[in-house]
């Protein structure tokens, strides 16, 4: 501003000079102009210097205040950073503050105790004093009562160190389930499964970056259980994040993302995200990360199988046989045992049913002396596939004696693994009597397992004790016990209901249009009519394939109530309500169905399978 005053002031000063020279005697006009130009020359030199010394000015009062802008911001962020360490500084202490408040409450009953021990030893000191002055005892009376009061606090002691050694055991159990957690699979028994839900929601609770690797197996563990696979591909990524490839925990992230994505039926992306591992493991020595490429391949091959590619899954089973059959490591055998029984059930896939019985017996040859459990658990398997094998080539007496080896052989054992099988067993034994006409031999073998599974909670041993309750149902019906079959069906469908498990909601379905089958035989074809009506109305919304297929059932057999009884338009209605609904007619099943006899010559019923001829199936 002091520059522009004094550009001013010249200007201003030289008005006069330049009037004075308007009013000096006449110059030659040559001169004159030589004079104005000169001193306008000058003039505009003395401007333009002020000029950039004006500008020279404000440049530097400028970078004066940029500079005192940035030092404030500076200080501002210096202030932030320190904000933010002390948040973080605060975090890790309340984090430390709420691990020192689980180990005080894991502690209080070793407080309570020495609080219970110190009162006990005052009032044991004060009764002492009192002794000592009102009696007057004598020293060694006195020694005697201090030396009980040691051995009381020594028994104290001891209590409170039993009970922390205790706490400790228990907390070491606790990690090492956390830590032995394999990928894709769940903890074994319900308390294991209680104490990792426990663990994923305190995990939970923390901040990302506070949990460990052991939180996050927890935590993939439990939604694996709870069937949360969005929240379990969530989980597999952020810990692949935290804590990067060179870890282990990233090959158990890695393989659960893949058992994630194919949950949510992403099989070409899960496939993808196994063999990306299988490469990178492939090479790496460790028996243990060999374990996790074999675990790899035999996934890689569930997925192909899930869309249909047996040949190819036989390929990923054959690796896993090929490289890990010469290993000695009890692990790798137990997955080169998995992978056989998985072929074996991929041959049956594509009808090699010789071939897949071949395979379980190289299962049962190579395994069956083993006590390994791991490996107990596949000669179970290898022998019940067999017997299902065995059944659908005809084979059903030595269906039966294979079923009666499971039994046999692992009833005994308490593992749940091994109990699994020995219910399929059971069921697979009573349906190849069944099969061979056999149904009061049927019946006592369901009778059987119904007897020893029957209170037991596990879910699969549920599902396996009412697929007998359905089976013996069907076979009191065979042997023309139609109450008792009726009995059976209503309390396979109270058993249902009482549990709401969702592997049994197909059977009730199926149980309850059975049940109606009977009461038609019984002559009840009013209650027949209205107990399809009711399986319709329950269940027509659900897109459930094995649904469908019992609601389509529902169709068809509300029109044989009609067509027994010679009411032609009610059946070619019943019949249009099934193909409006999606369900086509089947050719033979309608020819083979003796309850159309009475109304299969009838024009009405010709015409409409006339017009109807397209939406036929054979």
């Amino acid at each position: 501003m002091m520059i522009r005053l004094f550009v001013a002031l010249l200007l201003f000063a030289a008005v006069p000079v330049m009037a004075a020279e308007d009013q000096a005697p006449a110059m030659p006009q040559l001169a004159q102009q030589q004079v104005r130009d000169t001193l306008l020359e000058q003039l505009q030199m003395q401007a333009r210097e002020a000029q950039t010394r004006a500008d020279e000015a404000e440049r530097r009062e400028r970078d004066a205040e940029i500079q005192r802008l940035a030092d404030e911001a500076r200080q501002a962020q210096t202030g932030l950073g320190q904000a933010e360490q002390r948040a973080r500084d605060a975090e890790r202490e309340l984090s430390v503050q709420q691990a020192k408040a689980e180990l005080q409450e894991d502690a209080y009953s070793r407080m309570e105790i020495i609080v219970s021990a110190s009162i006990g030893l005052f009032a044991i000191l004060i009764t002492m004093i009192v002794l000592f002055i009102t009696l007057r005892l004598e020293k060694v009376a006195v020694a005697e009562a201090v030396k009980g009061v040691g051995d009381e606090i020594k028994a104290r002691l001891t209590e409170v160190d039993t009970i922390v050694a205790r706490i400790r055991d228990h907390e070491t159990r606790v990690a090492e389930i956390v830590r032995n957690l394999p990928p894709g699979e769940v903890a074994k028994t319900p308390e294991d499964r209680k104490v990792v839900a426990d663990i994923a929601k305190a995990a939970l609770d923390r901040p990302l970056q506070n949990r460990s690797a052991e939180d996050y197996r927890a935590i993939i563990v439990n939604y694996l259980a709870e069937k949360q696979w969005a929240a379990m591909l969530t989980a597999a990524q952020q810990m692949q994040l935290l804590f990067g490839e060179k870890t282990g925990a990233y090959a158990f992230a890695r393989y659960s993302e893949g058992f994630a994505l194919g949950e949510l039926q992403r099989l070409k992306e899960a496939i993808a995200v196994y063999e990306s591992e299988i490469t990178r493991l492939r090479i790496v020595p460790d028996p243990a990360v060999q374990e996790g490429v074999a675990r790899l391949l035999i996934h890689k091959g569930e997925l192909l199988g899930r869309l249909k590619q047996w040949d190819q899954a036989i390929v990923a089973y054959n690796d896993v046989i090929a490289i890990y059959t010469i290993s000695f490591t009890p692990a790798l055998q137990a997955q080169v045992a998995v992978a056989l029984v998985k072929k074996g059930v991929a041959l049956g896939k594509l009808g090699r049913l010789e071939d897949e019985i071949d395979v379980y017996d190289e299962v049962i040859d190579r395994f069956g002396a083993s006590d390994a459990p791991e490996l107990l658990e596949q000669v179970a398997h290898a022998f019940v596939n067999k017997g299902v094998a065995l059944g659908t080539l005809g084979r059903h007496e030595k269906a039966i004696d294979v079923y009666g080896i499971v039994i046999t052989r692992f009833a005994a054992n308490d593992m749940f693994v091994l109990q699994k099988q020995v219910s399929k067993a059971f069921y697979g034994k009573a349906y190849a009597f069944g099969q061979l006409g056999q149904y009061e031999n049927a019946i006592a073998v369901c009778e059987d397992m119904i007897g020893r599974y029957g209170s037991r909670d596990e879910p699969e041993l549920q599902e396996q004790v009412a697929n007998a309750i359905f089976y013996m149902a069907y076979a009191n019906g065979q042997l023309g016990k139609h109450i008792d079959a009726i009995t059976g069906y209503d309390n396979l469908i109270a058993k249902c209901e009482a549990t709401a498990l969702p592997g049994l909601q197909v059977l009730m379905a199926k149980a309850r249009v059975s049940r109606a089958v009977f009461l038609g035989k019984l002559g009840q074809s009013l209650e027949e009519k209205i107990a399809y009506d009711g399986v319709i109305a329950d269940y027509s919304t659900n897109e459930q394939p094995e649904i469908r297929d019992v609601v389509r059932s529902a169709y068809f057999n509300k029109a044989c109530v009609y067509a027994r009884t010679g009411s032609v338009e009610d059946a070619i209605t019943a019949l249009q309500a099934m193909l409006k609904e999606g369900y086509p007619l089947n050719h033979k099943e309608m020819a083979d169905e003796a309850d159309f006899d009475p109304i299969r010559n009838d024009p009405a019923f010709k015409k409409f399978l006339d017009e109807n001829k397209g939406q036929q199936t054979d």
